[in-house]
């Protein structure tokens, strides 16, 4: 086996450090258009806006990070990222745009360490002044990934920080197992076993990385054609990797299951597995070469289509390309062997075992085309040491450098514009329906931001084009009984919200809309029971929580109201509004029996502290609790604070109330809401 030894500062080094520094520079000028996005309706929402579990780092947020299956994945260092960017930037979409960037920056940089060490041991390469063309030649590779059209969605989408971070952990896995072959002792084998390790913490689709070593060691290391022992201690260092990748892969799948990703047999049957697996096999190479009308999701087609030409198609390719690698597998073994790794890195997510609703993804090319890159920067380099003595060769080989320039800059071009793509959600999912990829997922989502808005009717068109392509998809049901209820037509609001529950009786959000719309209607008792069949599938939804206490207090129920209020105080980080809600039931129901004057006071001062005393609301809260504990001259002074404080707003309707109030605490008397209309109970 050829060793291959770090070059001194004399001999390449300085040229190395410069191609570093040139490759994040131009990887993070490709990518800085995306730094301005914001988070999407992509999971965005549910992973980083609403996600308490990376709010802390105390020991409860951290349990969460290294336990939970939150959206189907096992991904603690992820999570723990994530609210590293979260602890200085707050809920900033700069600052994770940022860390996904530089990320992938670093990312680019240690594959071009990794492509130059495989690409001297490919050409078997040791003399230092064979360094610059090798040099080159890993420059390309490098780019052909950094820069590619295709890293946009693993860059640009917040989410996907797995992709970046696992990223730079598989790189310097497999630059410490280089590395290890090149240097005595097992520190560097140590380094690599670790990093393998902190990658399926990231994400899991990394798990076939061993295979993809037994391969490195194959070719260009050339290492199991020594003898059968060296094939055997080959294998044996691969043990822990092999650990690790079956760990991983237990906790994915019960990940997968845990968040009813995965598709059964009887919703994707095994033809149409096998077809994903050749179409998948197809699309990425195609991609690679011709990156256009890219987008966000690729939904996966009827059944008779994905069966039909795409199939027979993508079957000629992979059988001849099979065929092909076969048969020149001694003259090419780098050829067969990236097709191999590439194959090996798609697997996870290439369709067989399918999870969600796309065919394919932009970001699962992020680490299973990296032998292509390599194998094209080899290619040009080959050719290029072949043309040497012959000058037609030679001007073939101009051509082929010159027109690779004018590629990368097209992919530098090309990225730029895809990530602006990523700009916000209205540009995502209205970008994926113009390129062509109409999906009742693209459609909803666009929806979603369109109603946000305020362009209900819109919206509405969307909605509705949703559910015509999938017409059991609640979450189009769901949208259309919002917009209908907008522009006034609540029956066919009700039923299209019915609908939605019927379909997917859990979940939380549905529930507590059509609770909504009951509740706007009167019809109380309605509204109570779908509110509490919100917070049963999400005991802690707080604004579902503080509208059943609403609900059950008007009805005249103080002791279940009491009760609801009390289960949102007791839930994790708590709510402002709902200990505020609860001080002041303690402190006014109209039964004696619920009242509880030292608790309000407790909660009240709580809610004052946690806003600095400069609630006027707030304020009146804890005056109304003193009274009721009988401390009246605390109750008029902290009354008179909060009078002072809504002078401030000029609001004269809550001065009168409030002076109202002032007045009975004056008088040593407590303060008495109207009773509420019992009728109609929930």
């Amino acid at each position: 086996m050829t060793e291959i030894r770090p070059t001194s500062q004399s001999d390449g080094g300085t040229t190395r450090w410069l191609l570093r520094l040139f490759i994040f520079a131009l990887t993070f000028a490709a990518f800085a258009s995306g730094l301005s996005g914001e988070f999407v309706n992509w999971d965005d929402d549910a992973n980083i806006v609403y996600n308490e579990g990376i709010r802390e780092f105390d020991a409860e947020h951290v349990g969460w990070m290294f336990t939970t299956f939150h959206g189907g994945h096992y991904q603690p260092l992820s999570w723990f990222s994530l609210a590293l960017d979260h602890a200085v930037w707050g809920l900033k979409p700069f600052g994770f745009h940022l860390t996904n960037l530089l990320l992938h920056c670093l990312a680019s940089v240690l594959f071009f360490d990794v492509a130059l060490i495989l690409l001297a041991h490919g050409f078997k390469k040791k003399d230092p002044a064979d360094c610059i063309p090798l040099h080159r030649a890993a420059l390309i590779a490098a780019l052909l990934f950094s820069i590619h059209p295709l890293r946009v969605e693993s860059v640009s989408w917040v989410t996907e920080r797995r992709d970046v971070l696992s990223g730079v952990f598989v790189m310097l896995t497999v630059l410490g197992y280089l590395r290890h072959q090149s240097w005595t002792g097992v520190g560097w084998l140590f380094f690599s076993w670790l990093m393998f390790a902190l990658t399926l913490m990231t994400k899991a689709s990394a798990v076939p990385l061993p295979l993809v070593l037994l391969i490195i060691d194959a070719f260009p290391l050339r290492r199991l054609q020594m003898s059968k022992h060296s094939v055997t201690i080959r294998v044996i260092e691969k043990i822990p990797y092999i650990v690790c990748s079956i760990t991983a892969s237990v906790l994915a799948i019960k990940a997968q299951a845990a968040a009813q990703a995965w598709q059964s047999i009887r919703q994707f049957d095994l033809a149409s597995r096998f077809a994903a697996l050749l179409y998948s096999l197809c699309w990425y190479p195609m991609k690679f070469l011709v990156p256009t009308k890219l987008c966000a999701f690729y939904p996966i087609p009827e059944r008779a289509q994905l069966l039909g030409t795409s199939l027979a198609i993508s079957a000629i390719i992979v059988i001849v390309a099979a065929i092909v690698l076969l048969l020149l597998r001694r003259k090419w073994p780098a050829v067969l062997g990236a097709a191999v790794a590439y194959a090996l890195l798609l697997g996870p997510v290439s369709g067989i075992a399918q999870s969600g609703e796309q065919l394919v993804a932009d970001r699962y090319g992020y680490l299973s085309l990296l032998p292509f890159a390599i194998l094209v920067a080899a290619a040009l380099h080959k050719i290029k040491l072949n043309s040497k003595d012959n000058p037609s060769r030679k001007s073939f080989a101009t051509l082929l450098r010159t027109s690779m320039v004018v590629y990368l800059a097209g992919l530098f071009g090309l990225t730029v514009f895809q990530a602006t793509t990523w700009a916000d959600s209205l540009t995502l999912w209205n970008h994926a329906l113009r390129v062509g990829v109409e999906s009742n997922i693209a459609h909803v989502n666009f929806a979603e931001k369109l109603r946000e808005l305020g362009e209900h009717r819109l919206a509405n068109q969307h909605y509705e084009r949703a559910a015509q392509l999938d017409p059991s998809d609640a979450k189009a049901l769901n949208g259309m009984g919002i917009t209908a209820l907008r522009v006034g037509r609540p029956d066919e609001a009700l039923r299209h919200l019915e609908r939605a529950i019927e379909i997917n009786p859990t979940h939380a959000k549905y529930q507590f809309n059509i609770a909504e719309l009951y509740a706007g209607y009167g019809r109380l008792k309605d509204a109570a029971d779908h509110y509490r069949a919100a917070i049963d599938s999400a005991p802690c939804f707080v604004q579902a929580i503080g509208r059943l206490a609403a609900v059950e207090e008007a009805a005249g129920q103080f002791a279940a109201a009491k009760a609801t209020l009390e289960q949102g105080v007791a839930c994790p980080n708590g709510n402002a509004g709902l200990e505020a809600d609860l001080a002041w039931l303690l402190a006014t129901c109209p039964e004696v029996v619920i009242r509880d004057g030292q608790r309000a006071v407790a909660l009240a001062t709580e809610l004052c502290e946690r806003t600095a005393y400069r609630d006027p609301m707030a304020l009146s809260t804890l005056a109304v609790a003193y009274a009721e504990s009988q401390m009246y001259d605390r109750a008029i002074a902290t009354q008179l604070e909060a009078i002072r404080l809504a002078s401030e707003h000029d609001d004269a309707g809550m001065l009168v109330e409030l002076r109202r109030r002032h007045a009975l605490f004056k008088g040593h008397q407590k303060y008495a809401p109207p009773l509420a209309n019992p009728a109609n109970q929930p």
